[in-house]
């Protein structure tokens, strides 16, 4: 007999600042002694991730780390939350995990991920829930998480764009219509 247990995921949560620039990330590891700070390239290679302002948090009194290089920390063996910054590039947020997590994303105030024409997700099967303090994407065990978003001027922008096209065929379209319907009707 085969008993299927749930899998429980670890949770890693990103805010980005009100300012765009940056975010800070709270990553929960289990059973571990060592953090990379890596992303996955789009052929599957890792590509080191330039980070500022790395702590360690557990249940330990001094809970110290040592830096093995940029993008690597060691530690005792343990369960700790590791913490770091890092600058947002072009308004995209990503990351990847070694297995399972469920990751939350806190957009501030002004900045949206949800139009299609100007945001990302992937993966697209991200919740969605807005609060006081802006928009929160959520995502159950995910190995990874690509974001794009967008502040409230290029959504205008792209809706002013699209009404003086949409007029633009319209004013063409109509003289068009009116002459081909003179047509059919003289003939």
């Amino acid at each position: 007999m085969i008993l299927a247990l749930p899998v429980s995921a670890l949770d890693a949560t990103f805010r980005v600042d009100p300012s765009r620039a940056g975010f800070n990330a709270s990553v929960q590891v289990e059973d571990a002694d060592g953090f990379f700070f890596w992303d996955y390239g789009p052929l599957g290679e890792r590509i080191p991730k330039d980070v500022e302002q790395i702590s360690l948090s557990g249940n330990c009194t001094n809970c110290s780390f040592t830096p093995v290089e940029d993008y690597h920390i060691t530690f005792p063996k343990g369960n700790y939350i590791v913490g770091y910054a890092s600058a947002v590039k072009d308004n995209h947020l990503s990351a990847s995990f070694e297995g399972p997590y469920n990751v939350t994303v806190l957009l501030p105030p002004g900045v949206d991920v949800r139009n299609p024409l100007l945001g990302g997700l992937n993966p697209p099967t991200a919740r969605f829930t807005e609060n006081g303090e802006g928009v929160v994407v959520v995502w159950n065990q995910t190995r990874s998480m690509d974001l794009r978003f967008y502040d409230r001027a290029q959504e205008t922008l792209v809706y002013l764009f699209g009404t003086i096209w949409l007029a633009a065929v319209v004013v063409a379209l109509v003289p068009f219509l009116m002459v081909h319907r003179r047509k059919r009707n003289g003939s």
